[in-house]
């Protein structure tokens, strides 16, 4: 046996013993005279800072719900990738659980799981709920796989920006055009102040954010975000983006691209760039004293990244109805859990939730509709190359096709 083949027979084999995934039955406690439902459910522990995902929503719904059903939680501690490749492994052995989290990190994933009937169908589980009635009314065809928070409230994205650096360069408002956002980097820059917060690798998130944003500016670069699984990226759009991709790179740090996000979110964070491209998620990490310091605004023509799959969890359908309809229990419970009370909200949380109420042209997450392969192994060979000068446009895009070509023989 060789080695590469060893090591895939390891993995599968600790995977087996895990006991995270799907149980050949319903696994019940016994509590007084009640049964209880147990929902299996796997979570990220952040390798960085130790803290293990959604601790409150899981309490707080055992708790209201004991008895009944409880969360059977487990934290696995790995980044993201890694989380989301033991995903795909314990789909591959059937021991998956039965709420998946991160339901839509991959088109390729997602299509395979619902073409494979692994993603339960919500819809007749969430007829004659009230919180679902603006999801059931966008449905055509009486199916949903997948079901986000508030309508993607919580998976959109801007920019956030230091206020004090905005004022030592002299600029008294975000700009509103792109035309004046290049020049307020420009301001920034000669006032000895980094404008942008941007890095490498991990799928180019914030630059990817910025020059996405950027290609949007137009109803055909929208339109050709929303595709699924492109057949080329020749086209005007790719172009625009890659220009704006240039461009960025003058404006951060000078080891950008040896940095990853979180470390430039970092830097950002103690005033070392003014400007970071991201999700309403960051405004829960930040300390309150911090939020006065800092203001959110939507890209340059009043767009944001909106894209409800990226808070989109699914249900797995080999699980019995009692696991299920507790999973739909839960699901539910995390909608109204995560609602957030206007009127108790930070400033910082009312500037974005009025900008995300105010988005004139909303476009799509990148990370939700091009390839895996071409996200992660080509972005990490040729961005580095373009950003440092090495391939233009043209090569660039010409090498990105070749990629899908590639794809498409395989």
């Amino acid at each position: 046996m060789n080695k590469s083949k060893l090591v895939l027979l390891l993995c599968a084999v600790i995977l087996l013993s895990a006991g995270c995934g799907r149980k050949d039955t319903m696994t019940i406690l016994t509590e007084g005279e009640e049964d209880v439902v147990e929902i299996p459910i796997l979570l990220r522990v952040d390798p960085e800072t130790g803290e293990e995902e959604y601790t409150e929503l899981i309490e707080g719904f055992n708790g209201e719900y004991t008895g009944k059903y409880r969360i059977d939680a487990q934290w696995l501690k790995d980044t993201e990738q890694g989380y989301r490749e033991r995903l795909k492994m314990l789909n591959v052995y059937d021991q998956l659980p039965i709420i998946i989290t991160d339901a839509a990190f991959s088109p390729d994933f997602q299509e395979l799981m619902i073409s494979n009937e692994r993603y339960l169908n919500l819809y007749p589980y969430l007829e004659g709920r009230d919180e679902w009635k603006e999801l059931l009314e966008k449905s055509t065809d009486e199916k949903i796989y997948m079901v986000p928070l508030n309508m993607g409230l919580y998976s959109s994205a801007g920019l956030y920006y230091n206020k004090e650096l905005f004022q030592r360069a002299g600029i008294e408002k975000f700009p509103h055009t792109w035309e004046d956002f290049f020049d307020c980097l420009d301001r920034l820059q000669s006032a000895g102040i980094t404008p942008l917060a941007l890095h490498g690798g991990g799928e180019y998130w914030s630059p990817m954010l910025i020059s996405t944003a950027y290609m949007c500016s137009t109803e055909n670069g929208r339109a050709f975000l929303e595709e699924y699984f492109p057949k080329s990226f020749d086209n005007q759009n790719i172009m625009e983006m890659l220009s704006c991709m240039d461009i960025i790179y003058d404006y951060t740090f000078d080891d950008a691209l040896d940095i990853n996000f979180n470390q430039a979110q970092n830097r950002f964070m103690i005033g070392e760039a003014a400007i970071l491209a991201n999700g309403y998620w960051m405004i829960q990490d930040i300390e309150d004293g911090k939020q006065e310091e800092l203001g959110f605004a939507p890209f340059p023509g009043n767009m944001m990244m909106i894209d409800e799959q990226m808070s989109s969890w699914a249900v797995i359908s080999s699980y019995s109805e009692e696991e299920i309809k507790g999973a739909v229990e839960f699901l539910t419970y995390r909608q109204k859990f995560s609602e957030i009370d206007e009127e108790k909200a930070s400033r910082l949380e009312k500037e974005y939730i009025s900008a995300f109420q105010h988005t004139e042209n909303p476009f799509v997450n990148y990370q939700f509709r091009w390839q895996e392969q071409i996200l992660n192994d080509f972005f990490n060979t040729a961005f580095p190359k373009f950003i440092q000068g090495n391939y233009d446009r043209a090569t660039f895009i010409e090498k990105m096709n070749a990629e899908l070509k590639k794809l498409d023989e395989q």
